[in-house]
């Protein structure tokens, strides 16, 4: 089929299928690159180079792919979080949290979104931007005690006092709601 024709992505893809089973990992990475080459429109394509990328350790690669796929295609709000994990896993923090950031506008606060923006601040050295993720969060469910944990740790960073006081708040009203369970 290749000597009729080289330039059939789904050529390239049934031999990169082949030789994944042979587990010439070489030559998968060429036929791979090259079904994409040919059919960059293809998302299985894409998807499948994206994949191989992180495979092998090249997430600022896949990243760029995925980045370039979500640009052309910001709908498909299910890719965010595995980009920003990419970026994070590749030490790219500031991009992870812009990824987040734009989740975030389509979505609206939630929990996991203000855990991975605060983790990445913390990544980055940020302590006052992630205490600011964890106050917007927490004012979304001051009755949280995992958010007022969170932010407790967050001032851990910044004044210690401060973190010492909210982490004694913390134990009190739980003993409170313990003796209130008891009646």
């Amino acid at each position: 089929c290749l000597a009729q024709d080289s330039t059939r992505a789904e050529v390239w893809s049934e031999l990169a299928t082949l030789y994944n089973w042979k587990k010439d990992k070489d030559s998968v990475h060429i036929c791979v690159e090259k079904a994409h080459q040919y059919e960059p429109d293809n998302h299985t394509y894409l998807f499948n180079l994206i994949y191989l990328y992180t495979e092998e350790d090249r997430p600022k690669e896949a990243a760029l792919l995925l980045h370039k796929y979500l640009n052309d295609n910001p709908e498909e709000y299910e890719y965010y979080y595995p980009l920003s994990n990419i970026y994070q896993e590749a030490g790219m923090h500031k991009e992870a949290i812009e990824v987040l950031k734009q989740l975030e506008s389509i979505e609206g606060k939630n929990q996991d979104i203000s855990l991975n923006i605060y983790n990445n601040y913390r990544y980055l050295g940020k302590p006052k931007k992630a205490l600011k993720e964890m106050q917007q969060l927490l004012r979304t469910d001051p009755e949280n005690t995992i958010y007022q944990v969170l932010l407790a740790y967050a001032y851990e960073d910044l004044d210690a006092e401060k973190a010492i006081e909210m982490y004694q708040k913390i134990i009190r009203e739980k003993e409170d709601n313990d003796k209130a369970m008891l009646f």
